[in-house]
């Protein structure tokens, strides 16, 4: 009687196959979100640029600020050329007059003698108020000098700021383009993780319960960084609000710069009549003096005005420095959120690698028993058992699974050189002996 031929049992792995799940593709969802955030610098972006215009506006108004008091300087100074002519002209006069006087001197010595000396006496106060309000016009002049070189000093000041801003939001803005290709290479990485989990999933299905766990956590991982990148987002709104509110401020602070201006114009203009009036009758010089006087006093408040602007350029410069300290923490906090989403994600490789080894160790020693039990078999001569197919996918096919590679898809057969093909062909040629015999 013939031995029994072992039957090779179904391993069913086609409908294990088709199982396995193709790896998802990244969702519309995220897609928006990253075209939103892209949006959102973008506009982060023009506001700066808005911001920069908005400077060089002011730097223009200074320009024009400070050019205006050279010209209502040089007003001054042809004012004071005017006095001082006014006032050799009064010295002439008086000399004519004491020539006339030593001329006259002895005909009319009883007679004009008391007027003449009233006249030289007024002529003397005269010539004595010229001479303090020339005084008094040259410190104002100096005055204005000082502060036009006050001024002077304070538009450098402001144009390198301005350009330490600029460099500032240069390097803010590639600091962005950074930290954007850094989350750019952990969604990659997450994804990546994502597909391994999904393969372990479809080769081992005792091992569903620890890869549902996995997926989980990566789900927790994807819902942490969506959380963060709202935050981030947040923080830009209100970054941007602020800085739409030193746009509005900036705008007015010009508006004033330009009605400023206009009041010099007017008072140079105005100046300028007191003159024609001045040269047309000395009468008229006493109430340029006090005209001189409000000028003096309006000066001052400009003096003023311009302390109090200083300290709300200060307060706006501080409320910027505020703001790029924020962002910089922002970035930081984003940076050490990556840290430890890749620590996290190479631990989740770690465990993986460790679990993959664990079931192929499993699954040699379950083929290594396998094999030595039907070499003894072999060796007793004993019929080999015909034992049910089983429900789940055979030894053999669970070998390949380990090693790397798949078994053909049309009869449910092992490779030609996995172990255990050798083992069955061993008791083939084993039995057929006594029979040749």
């Amino acid at each position: 009687m013939a031995p029994a031929v072992p039957r090779q049992r179904s391993t069913g792995h086609l409908a294990f196959g088709q199982w396995v799940a193709s790896p998802e593709p990244p969702s519309p969802a995220a897609r928006q979100a990253a075209i939103a955030q892209r949006r959102q610098r973008q506009k982060a972006r023009e506001q700066l640029l808005l911001d920069i215009a908005s400077l060089a506006e002011e730097d223009a108004a200074s320009s024009a600020r400070r050019s205006a008091l050279e010209d209502q300087v040089a007003a001054m100074r042809e004012r004071v050329d005017e006095l001082e002519a006014e006032c050799l002209r009064h010295e002439k006069a008086k000399q004519e007059a004491a020539a006339k006087e030593a001329e006259a001197q002895e005909a009319w010595l009883s007679e004009q003698r008391p007027s003449l000396e009233g006249a030289i006496s007024r002529l003397t106060r005269h010539r004595d108020a010229w001479r303090e309000l020339c005084v008094e016009l040259r410190r104002k002049v100096g005055q204005e000098e000082h502060e036009l070189k006050e001024l002077s000093e304070r538009h450098e000041r402001g144009v390198n700021e301005r350009r330490r801003l600029q460099a500032e939001c240069l390097s803010l803005q590639q600091e962005c383009e950074d930290a954007q290709a850094d989350l750019q290479d952990l969604r990659s990485l997450l994804q990546e993780d994502t597909q391994s989990l999904e393969k372990m999933a479809a080769r081992r299905l005792t091992l569903e319960w620890t890869l549902e766990e996995h997926s989980k956590r990566q789900v927790h991982l994807q819902t942490a960084l969506k959380n963060s990148i709202s935050t981030l987002q947040n923080g830009t709104a209100k970054e941007r609000a602020l800085r739409e509110l030193h746009g509005n401020a900036a705008n007015e602070h010009c508006v004033a710069h330009r009605e400023l201006a206009e009041g010099h114009r007017s008072e140079v203009l105005r100046l300028e009549d007191a003159a024609g009036e001045a040269e047309a009758s000395c009468a008229e010089l006493l109430e340029l003096v006090a005209s001189g006087a409000a000028e003096a006093q309006r000066l001052e408040e400009e003096v003023a005005q311009l302390e109090r602007e200083k300290t709300l350029e200060e307060q706006q410069d501080a409320s910027i420095r505020r703001t790029l300290e924020a962002v910089r923490a922002k970035k930081d906090a984003l940076a050490r959120r990556s840290l430890e989403l890749h620590g996290l994600c190479k631990d989740i490789a770690a465990e993986s690698m460790k679990l993959q080894e664990e079931h192929a160790r499993l699954m040699l020693g379950r083929a290594r028993r396998k094999a030595l039990e039907t070499l003894a078999r072999a060796k007793s001569q004993e019929p080999t058992p015909v034992a049910p197919a089983p429900d789940g996918p055979a030894p053999g096919f669970e070998m390949a699974m380990c090693r790397g590679f798949w078994a053909p898809a049309g009869g449910g057969r092992v490779t030609t050189d996995s172990p255990l093909r050798r083992s069955l062909r061993a008791p083939k040629s084993r039995s057929a002996s006594p029979q040749n015999r």
